[in-house]
């Protein structure tokens, strides 16, 4: 009776690399290509020809084709369950894990480096969707950790971990609403209204626009003063 076969888990953050068993691996270029074309179109199968012309739309049908079976036969060589394969589809495999399902879980929190992006360099149009799609994930999985930390009482959590959301992300008002109402938790009136100003003269910088009222009557509630023209509340 055979052991049960190794957990296998897909990378796509910051490249192309297949674990087994403890063990991470690089893919080749052409393999890399491949995978992450399938990958991308999990949990759905993907038909061959779209795999041909997304990664070699330059080259003849038959030419593209025949690239495929050679890189899928590379790929099943050294991973035989990474990619399942039909004469006309190929589909990840059903008991591969994907990191970009669950991103924050592949994120350093404690290292603070920069937010991890998937497939970087890679500027084929059937990426940048996707990777964008990534990268919101991320930042709204902060958010909800942000969020998390707060409704217990973490404020100092709250706060770490929102002002490294935005240093990666300078610009997403949703998580300044978090730490701002983290220092006001605390008391910090004018750290939150520092933060305040500061996101305020970038937002006005890039897009020539003002942070929501919201923002502004976080910091009115908590000191009792009205700003001149701000709405009043019901």
């Amino acid at each position: 009776m055979g052991g049960a076969k190794p957990a296998v888990t897909l990378r796509l953050l910051d490249g192309v690399h297949v674990t087994v068993g403890g063990r991470t691996t690089p893919l080749t270029q052409g393999a890399a290509r491949l995978v992450a074309r399938v990958a991308l179109s999990a949990p759905r199968a993907v038909l061959r020809s779209t795999v041909a012309t997304s990664l070699w739309p330059d080259l003849p049908e038959h030419r593209s084709m025949a690239n495929v079976r050679a890189s899928l036969s590379r790929v099943r060589q050294r991973w035989p369950s990474l990619v399942e394969a039909s004469p006309t589809t190929l589909a990840l495999g059903a008991q591969v894990t994907l990191d970009i399902d669950d991103p924050l879980a592949h994120v350093d929190l404690r290292g603070r480096g920069a937010l991890p992006s998937m497939l970087p360099g890679w500027d084929d149009e059937w990426v940048v969707l996707d990777r964008e799609r990534v990268r919101q994930r991320i930042l709204h999985d902060l958010d909800v950790a942000c969020e998390a930390h707060l409704a217990c009482g973490r404020t100092d959590a709250a706060i770490d971990l929102g002002l490294y959301a935005i240093a990666a992300e300078p610009l997403r008002e949703s998580t300044y609403e978090i730490v701002l109402r983290a220092h006001i938790a605390e008391g910090n009136l004018c750290e939150a209204s520092r933060l305040l100003l500061w996101y305020e003269r970038l937002a006005m910088d890039e897009y020539g626009i003002t942070p929501a009222a919201e923002l502004y009557e976080l910091i009115d509630d908590a000191t009792g003063r009205r700003r001149p023209g701000a709405r009043s509340v019901a």
